[in-house]
């Protein structure tokens, strides 16, 4: 064979073995032309490719380079699509399958520990210069165009349904050049060219005391990670007025709280414990009341002129009838029981003691707590004092039900007096 041949033959037999070793590190250059996640080595057991272009949202299942389904956006539960931006999560996407299946069936009973998957542009969506963010890249990786979410990486508790935020978490396709990612205390800032300055200083300033709350609550499997703040010119993602909201990791303002802007945002950030499966999300009365109670506390302590505009506000009826007012003044009163008790004991022991064992335990497997308020009271911090005082539970049950009985006599409101 003629040295030329034999050279070219040698590159072809090169460039197919090449062509091979990309195949079976990267399951995604095959199949999706362009290979524009070609960096690094890893495999994924499934991708969800999305496609944008401002209005309409599409997303397609692959499992090992097979298409499984392309998925119709429905926004179930909560989501917004503008121009610049979109927020939605994966339960609320519907295959166009024979039986409508929801995409996240597709995913969930599918995944298994150690599986890898990845959330993807489409190559039209990345020319057109949109970007993704999740906060579920904490397990895993990320660049500008894909989040890759390495189960191994996640507590066990993060994936038992219908807690788990692998469909609850929002993914946010973005133009960059109307946004901000700004890392602060150790937490991705997420905002538009239209909030304003005064209010963003707000926000900053409220997660520079986020590890206070880490170190008053303990460990979650929700850490906080990402907080959108944006404009009044991008809608609520549940269509409320202003908004506020916590969806696991990641927490959602508006900017229109004004000078009481601190206060929310601890309020939400507070969410990453005083959530599912915590506590129970109805009825509200513990999960928004001590969401509440850590606004109330950390603002008074560090935003006391925020704290006072927000209680002379209105922003909650203030009175026991509204659950956020209710939980927050019930949790106010334990932590003054326990207080006083504590030093009658020579112990220096507050309510963050409690809940700080309280939500402990339920970072391992299957172990979830399921409290009202009333049984936080009546149960959950009775046996707690008594390991550490060691006080009679007894006696203290008997003195939590006084409280909880005097508490629960002061007159009711209706809401429309608020």
């Amino acid at each position: 064979m003629p040295a030329g041949r034999r050279s070219a033959l040698w590159l072809l037999m090169f460039a197919l073995l090449i062509a091979s070793s990309l195949t079976s590190v990267n399951a995604l250059v095959s199949y999706r032309g362009g290979g524009f996640m070609t960096q690094g080595d890893y495999e994924v057991d499934k991708e969800v490719v999305f496609s944008y272009d401002g209005s309409d949202l599409v997303a397609k299942l692959y499992k090992h380079g097979e298409l499984v389904c392309t998925a119709r956006y429905t926004r179930r539960a909560y989501g917004v699509t503008t121009d610049s931006l979109a927020i939605f999560n994966l339960n609320s996407f519907i295959c166009d399958d024979a039986h409508s299946t929801w995409l996240m069936s597709y995913l969930y009973w599918d995944v298994k520990w150690g599986s890898k998957v990845a959330f993807a542009l489409d190559t039209d969506t990345v020319a057109k210069g949109y970007q993704i963010l999740s906060a579920l890249e904490r397990f895993g990786s990320s660049n500008t165009t894909a989040v890759i979410v390495d189960y191994s990486k996640a507590p066990p508790a993060y994936s038992i349904y219908p807690f788990d935020d692998f469909f609850w978490e929002p993914i946010l396709i973005y133009r960059p050049e109307n946004f901000t990612v700004e890392i602060v205390n150790g937490i991705k800032l997420f905002y538009d060219d239209g909030v304003r300055n005064e209010t963003l200083q707000y926000v900053k300033e409220a997660l520079g005391i986020v590890n206070e709350l880490k170190e008053a609550y303990g460990p979650t499997i929700f850490e906080p990670y990402l907080f959108i703040f944006v404009s009044m010119n991008i809608p609520d993602i549940y269509g409320h007025e202003i908004g506020g909201h916590s969806m696991g990791s990641t927490k959602f303002m508006r900017d229109g709280f004004g000078n009481t802007t601190a206060v929310i945002a601890i309020h939400e950030t507070a969410h990453s414990w005083f959530t599912d499966p915590y506590v129970k999300g109805s009825p509200y009365e513990l999960k928004e009341g001590g969401a509440e109670f850590t606004g109330w506390y950390f603002s008074r302590k560090y935003f006391p002129q925020q704290f006072a505009k927000y209680m002379e506000g209105g922003w909650v009826c203030h009175n026991l009838g509204d659950p956020y007012f209710s939980g927050a003044t019930k949790i106010i009163a334990q932590n003054y029981y326990i207080e006083k008790l504590s030093q009658v004991a020579g112990k220096n022991l507050t309510i963050f003691n409690i809940f700080r064992d309280y939500f402990g335990n339920a970072t391992f497997y299957k172990v979830f707590t399921d409290a009202d308020m009333k049984t936080f009271i009546l149960e959950a911090v009775p046996h707690y004092l008594a390991a550490d005082l060691g006080v009679d539970e007894g006696v203290l049950k008997e003195s939590a039900g006084e409280i909880e009985e005097i508490l629960s006599s002061i007159p009711q409101h209706p809401r429309e007096v608020c």
